[in-house]
């Protein structure tokens, strides 16, 4: 658990928060968002050339150094993340998010009346100990994975599925508790399909974890935004549109009941003109398959 020793003052928790890493060694805003008490509790994962500086700039926190034999790219980075730390809760994070907190507020109208309204502000200290604490709660009744929706979605919160959501698409922050996730990742097919969905493998994920019954929690009090198209991190390991493009249409031959694709003629941006992709998943239905494949397994081994 999440918790501060009143004696001693002495934080500590049972949850590891590991944010992979690359072309960011002075620019890591995940790091900068979180408390200075997380910090111990950091593991950055890190190519090797880039190990020696980040110790240096960053000494309170853990270093892991991928092998050298491990190739280049987020899916066999995040594959290396989840055999290290199998034993492990997890919080895995892409290293340039913001963390806000969206309230859901009573206002004053002029007749006197009230009407609800929308309103953010920045995670303080005490936000970062909440979400740890809601993440154990959500483990504790068997939501063994999750995370807080991001921005781009944020729209489509409503009163009706705040302060959290069950079963749906979860990306660039993810909640784990490993040793409950039956180790989905050493499947072979897993690994082949997960490398191939390379930029889309967040997506990939959540579909399989969905149709092996695995529910999760979106926490939709809490959101994360991040800088499009930052350098650095999938960008220099040679993610461009063609790959995306394809990673995109990959995850939808894998899961073509529960994915649509939307092509959009992008009007601004690096992809200015041309046509780019976006996935849209039915996590609840995915998910509702998984929950039904694993009654129905149940019933065959009774």
């Amino acid at each position: 658990m999440t918790s501060t020793n009143t004696s001693t003052n002495i934080f500590t928790t049972n949850i590891k928060l590991v944010i992979p890493t690359l072309g960011r060694v002075k620019n890591q805003q995940t790091y900068n968002s979180f408390p200075a008490k997380y910090r111990p509790f950091m593991y950055f994962v890190v190519r090797s050339h880039e190990a020696k500086e980040m110790r240096e700039l960053y000494p309170k926190c853990n270093v892991v150094i991928l092998p050298e034999e491990c190739p280049k790219g987020i899916s066999p980075t995040r594959l290396f993340i989840f055999n290290y730390f199998k034993n492990d809760i997890i919080y895995m994070c892409d290293d340039d998010l913001m963390f806000i907190e969206r309230l859901y507020v009573m206002v004053s109208k002029p007749d006197g009346t009230e009407k609800p309204k929308w309103t953010n502000r920045k995670f303080a200290e005490t936000d970062f100990d909440i979400l740890y604490n809601n993440i154990n709660a959500e483990i504790a009744d068997n939501k063994h994975w999750g995370g807080c929706v991001h921005a781009a979605v944020r729209p489509s919160i409503s009163e009706r599925n705040y302060p959290k959501n069950t079963n749906y698409r979860i990306y660039t922050n993810t909640y784990m508790n490993l040793p409950a996730l039956n180790n989905f990742w050493e499947d072979a097919d897993f690994i082949k399909n997960f490398n191939d969905t390379q930029y889309t493998e967040d997506f990939y994920m959540n579909l399989v974890l969905f149709t092996k019954g695995f529910q999760n929690t979106c926490f939709t009090k809490h959101f994360v935004s991040e800088k499009q198209y930052a350098h650095g991190g999938c960008n220099e390991s040679g993610r461009n549109l063609e790959i995306h493009n394809s990673s995109q249409r990959k995850v939808k031959a894998l899961f073509p009941d529960f994915v649509r694709l939307n092509e959009k003629i992008m009007k601004s941006g690096p992809y200015k003109n041309k046509m780019k992709i976006s996935i849209i998943v039915y996590a609840k239905k995915s998910a509702k398959y998984g929950l039904k494949m694993l009654e129905e397994s149940s019933k065959e081994t009774i």
